[in-house]
């Protein structure tokens, strides 16, 4: 199927039935969910196509979770069994001061992702160098209160940089950019991506 005129397109083959579209160009991103099943394997199993615009901050908070789910799945232990108990005397156990646990996960690998684009294949390869060695901010995912709302609010017209207000609020900066936004202060397109470090 060609690409609407002036629009990128990225495929990602699930399966041999199933496949994820994302068709984009400066001002729309449309996500397409496709199965496709061939009548000559069987009339019973059904084909369908339905299709989602996104927001720029829905996508983004979509690829976020999409990167956190998989990486915190491939950083899930496998259970071992139980050691036996063991009857001998052991020594007390001094306890020390608790120490914040950061937690490194694995880095995902390379992947080479085929596309198909409206001048043909299109082939690329991303190369993700994500290590997330901190815990998600207490506040993550909490509703806002009408009084937190006036603090950012107050702080922002301040001119608070957006790292500070997600350090003083215990959010992400994420979550700082899309309640100013919501509160009209602030646009998508306003928007920073901070490295790891500065957050």
């Amino acid at each position: 199927m060609p690409a609407p005129k002036g629009m990128r397109v990225l495929t990602f083959p699930l399966n041999k039935t199933d496949a994820v579209h994302i068709y984009s160009d400066e001002l729309h991103i449309w996500l397409q969910l496709r199965r496709s099943h061939p009548t000559m394997e069987g009339i019973g199993p059904p084909s369908f196509k339905t299709a989602v615009q996104l927001t720029r901050t829905q996508a983004i908070a979509i690829a976020g979770e999409l990167l956190t789910a998989s990486t915190l799945r491939q950083a899930t232990p496998v259970p071992t069994p139980a050691k036996p108990v063991q009857k001998a005397i052991q020594k007390p156990v001094q306890k020390e001061d608790p120490k914040p646990i950061q937690k490194q996960f694995p880095q995902p690998q390379p992947k080479t992702v085929v596309a198909t684009g409206p001048t043909g294949p299109i082939v690329e390869t991303a190369k993700a160098e994500v290590v997330f060695t901190a815990p998600r901010p207490l506040n993550h995912g909490k509703p806002w209160t009408p009084a937190e709302e006036a603090l950012l609010i107050n702080a922002f017209d301040a001119q608070e940089s957006i790292p500070a207000l997600a350090k003083a609020h215990e959010r992400g900066v994420g979550a700082i950019q899309n309640r100013l936004t919501k509160l009209g202060k602030m646009t998508e397109e306003q928007y920073v991506v901070y490295p790891p470090e500065v957050v």
